[in-house]
């Protein structure tokens, strides 16, 4: 059987109903805190028709949140889909889970499923750690007390009175504001 074959030989196998398709064999890992939400990227070079993102093989049960949609949100669990262009041909959907528990620690996969050719899955592995145990302080107020000194910053502009043509209405206005700065400093 020549390398032609082979390859096409190949290419039916992996279509066969049941089989999952290929599997990026890189693994993303990703840590999130008890509480927390958590986004994962996932990377792919060819696009597909449906998003698919699911604990462990993506089997009936498995499946979190399915979508032909570029957005699409169930529950704690949602999928945004972006496709690449010229510059950039990377197709990258984002998987998220809001509000982390200690039991979503584990495998998921994020996939893209194609009519035409195998579909393609990421594997991820997410890692959930505890809450902080330390509780936050909560700040009280401050509230001066007789005993704090209280400080004013206020520009203070010592100038030549707008009123026009001087005289006693200039010497009187910059007599109030040498007197009100005597009274505040």
């Amino acid at each position: 059987m020549n390398v032609c074959q082979s390859l096409i030989c190949f290419f039916f196998l992996t279509m066969q109903k049941g089989h999952i398709g290929l599997i990026n064999a890189e693994i993303i890992k990703s840590t999130g805190t008890e509480g927390g939400n958590i986004t994962v990227r996932c990377s792919f070079t060819f696009s597909g028709w449906r998003r698919i993102f699911c604990k462990d093989e993506c089997k009936d049960g498995d499946i979190l949140i399915e979508t032909e949609d570029y957005t699409a949100q169930r529950g704690r669990y949602s999928i945004r889909y972006e496709e690449g262009n010229y510059a950039r041909p990377e197709i990258v959907p984002y998987v998220s889970i809001t509000n982390l528990t200690q039991s979503d620690s584990g495998r998921y996969r994020c996939g893209l499923v194609r009519s035409l050719f195998p579909s393609s899955y990421q594997e991820i592995e997410i890692r959930v750690t505890d809450a902080p145990t330390s509780p936050l302080r909560p700040s009280s107020p401050s509230v001066p007390s007789d005993s704090t000194l209280m400080t004013w910053n206020l520009p203070l502009v010592l100038g030549v009175c707008p009123c026009g043509g001087g005289g006693e209405k200039e010497r009187k206005h910059n007599s109030s504001i040498a007197q009100f700065a005597k009274h505040v400093l």
